[in-house]
């Protein structure tokens, strides 16, 4: 790995750590690359990075997102739905 990679991934860990999630966007501005670079860096380095959206947290964070189920989804704000529905 390149010096300059190796202090942008230092960098990178030092950002999020501090913010606990950190957009891809402004991780590109605070390291002064692309996004592209800032998502490949990532995508590179599962062992330090996650993706959530379009966010990076440090892997093992704990703050993942629980899977999807629409079985629990449809029981989940059942009167708004309804009223939504209605007024359309």
């Amino acid at each position: 790995m390149s010096p300059r990679k190796e202090t942008r991934l230092k960098r990178l860990t030092m950002a999020v750590a501090e913010s606990r999630t950190l957009h891809v966007r402004d991780a590109a501005e605070v390291l002064d690359v692309s996004e592209m670079t800032v998502r490949r860096d990532v995508r590179e380095n599962p062992d330090l990075f996650e993706f959530i959206g379009g966010h990076i947290m440090l892997a093992g964070s704990g703050m993942q997102r629980a899977p999807y189920e629409l079985s629990l989804a449809n029981e989940v704000n059942q009167s708004a739905k309804r009223a939504a529905c209605g007024h359309c």
